[in-house]
């Protein structure tokens, strides 16, 4: 299913290819059933071995579930999606397995349009050594503290200056230009980052911090994926702790870098609102001026936890 989906959304893109460690030689009859009702005909297709794929380094092996476990295949980038064995699924739960392999697959290909706009942007950032601090950034600088993920860490400048001022960072990105970049300099000037690269599509935070930084990371997201990332940040910030969130808002009229329908603006108060329970420490309002006389309209908002006693 996940090749179909992939040849379907990804035509004139990508190659896919789709084997197993252990084939059947033949498609479940589930899924053939649950994509027909899509328009495609998976009865064409077949099982396949691994060994049978071309013998090559991949861009991207995504796999379904076996973690650890999963045959190597030399790839650029690995993934594993954690999906269940469809063998003995009925044919309502084979549509629910296809309408999500759908989802992220289409995720996965459409994701290019935000991801390469920035990789190409660090890639010139990394030729020219163009390291500074954005605005956002310098304003956000004075109030990280303590254990810190930087959650669409970009470059990585913040995460690296919060390390030389005594922060214990966990930087995230799907760049991989910029988590090499992060690893390259943490490493030369021994600080203590930890830098990941991730797709933040289904990206779930693991543990607690003192700060979690995210800065212009949600919009690029469709409405429901930006709020539960937001909910997830406000949960795993420790009491006491902080939130320090920039997003675009409404009133922006550059779009050049988002996916067509896989974006959000915020409304203006919305951070705000959102964060009713929390003490408001920052929350600034900025425009500047972009391409073809259009805007980029901001909001930045840092927030701490209440403690446990109040």
């Amino acid at each position: 299913m996940a090749e179909a989906f992939a040849r379907v959304y990804g035509k004139g893109k990508i190659e896919p290819f789709s084997a197993g460690s252990r084939p059947s030689w033949q498609v479940n009859p589930m899924a053939i059933e649950s994509m027909r009702e899509v328009g495609y005909d998976l009865s064409t297709h077949r099982s396949k071995s691994l060994s049978e794929l071309p013998d090559l380094e991949y861009d991207l092996v995504v796999t379904m579930g076996c973690g650890d476990q999963c045959p190597w295949v030399r790839a650029k980038e690995r993934r594993d999606w954690e999906l269940p064995d469809p063998k003995t699924m009925s044919l309502d739960e084979a549509r629910r397995l296809r309408n999500l392999i759908q989802s992220r697959v289409k995720l996965l290909i459409d994701r290019s349009r935000s991801v390469e706009f920035f990789e190409g942007q660090f890639q010139r950032q990394v030729k020219s050594r163009d390291f500074q601090l954005n605005p956002f950034e310098r304003l956000a600088l004075d109030y990280v503290h303590g254990a810190t993920l930087d959650l669409g860490c970009g470059m990585g400048n913040l995460a690296l200056e919060s390390a030389r001022r005594g922060c214990t960072v966990t930087a995230i990105d799907a760049s991989p230009t910029a988590i090499a970049r992060i690893r390259e300099t943490a490493q030369e000037e021994h600080l203590p980052v930890e830098a990941t690269e991730a797709e933040l599509t289904d990206f779930r935070i693991g543990s607690e911090y003192d700060t979690i930084v995210a800065i212009g990371l949600l919009m690029f997201f469709p409405k429901s994926r930006a709020l539960a990332m937001l909910r997830d940040i406000q949960a795993r910030v420790r009491p006491g702790g902080r939130a320090i969130v920039n997003v675009l808002i409404e009133g922006t009229t550059y779009l050049d870098m988002f996916t067509p329908g896989e974006y959000y603006l915020f409304r203006r108060e919305e951070l705000i609102d959102r964060f009713a329970d929390w003490v408001v420490e920052v929350a600034r309002y900025d425009d500047f001026p972009a391409a073809v006389d259009s805007v980029k309209a901001f909001v930045t908002l840092i927030a701490r936890k209440p403690s446990a006693g109040g």
